[in-house]
């Protein structure tokens, strides 16, 4: 599993024993940069990728979603999962269209959902649930943060949570609704490390043996916040972080998960 260090977005490329590709968000897109080109795209042609078979899309701000376009236009994509959020921005409805021309499978996501497709994986999905994210695409308190598919990746004995943006009010819900199910080995760490997030209860729960953060350096949000990193470190968590590391590489044999140095 690799974190790509795609500045201030999110990217994961998680590689199956089975030899199947899943891209949880594909980054971020701006005038002058679009992450699906300049990074995931060679870092899948490295990797000897031409197929994904599944690409999540946690929510549609444009620091999860930049690549994408991108990658629909010149990968082969089996299936993409969306957390049902409505936008009409350029870029969206780009998107939408996009996914309509390449005729790709696409689902929305709620809690309770899990798949199974994949050799010795599950994932659960704890979020969003209907009162977040309603029928018509809209996200609780206007917040598209709030909106973003979460889940558990379950790898034999080896669990991790990917949490997209979700802010307060969401991991609450997750703390109220799926308390039993939160520790996981490793957590990539919600929204950048902002302050909105990553709130005390959920991280003593929590409570991952690793943590990554996917951040830009010197980004204008100073992320990730101090006082985040100070909760990770009370726990005792290793913390990794894309603005420092470059791309953090994990590597799991189901029992026990380690970190690779990039080569």
């Amino acid at each position: 599993m690799t974190f790509l260090d795609i500045g201030q977005g999110d990217c994961a490329l998680i590689q199956t024993p089975d030899d199947k590709t899943i891209l949880v968000d594909c980054g971020v897109i701006t005038d002058k940069y679009n992450s699906g080109e300049r990074t995931i795209s060679p870092y899948l042609i490295r990797q000897g990728i031409n197929r994904i078979d599944l690409i999540i899309i946690t929510h549609l701000h444009n620091d999860h979603t930049g690549g994408l376009n991108y990658l629909l236009k010149n990968y082969e994509v089996g299936k993409i999962y969306l957390s049902g959020q409505k936008t009409e921005t350029p870029y969206t409805l780009s998107m939408d269209s996009l996914i309509k021309i390449k005729n790709v499978q696409s689902e929305i996501i709620r809690s309770g959902y899990m798949n199974d497709e994949f050799k010795d994986l599950r994932m659960y999905f704890l979020f969003p649930d209907e009162q977040f994210v309603n029928e018509s695409g809209e996200t609780f308190d206007d917040n598209l943060n709030n909106g973003s598919v979460a889940f558990i990746l379950k790898y034999r004995d080896n669990e991790i949570f990917f949490s997209g943006d979700i802010e307060k009010e969401a991991e609450r819900f997750l703390y109220d609704n799926y308390s039993e199910f939160l520790k996981t080995d490793v957590l990539k760490v919600a929204h950048h490390g902002s302050i909105t997030s990553s709130t005390i209860p959920f991280v003593l729960k929590n409570r991952p043996e690793l943590a990554v953060i996917s951040c830009g350096k010197f980004n204008k949000f100073n992320h990730p916040s101090d006082i985040v990193l100070n909760r990770f470190k009370i726990t005792g968590t290793e913390i990794h972080r894309t603005d420092r590391e470059g791309a953090v590489i994990l590597e799991s044999n189901g029992d026990s998960v380690n970190v690779k140095q990039w080569k």
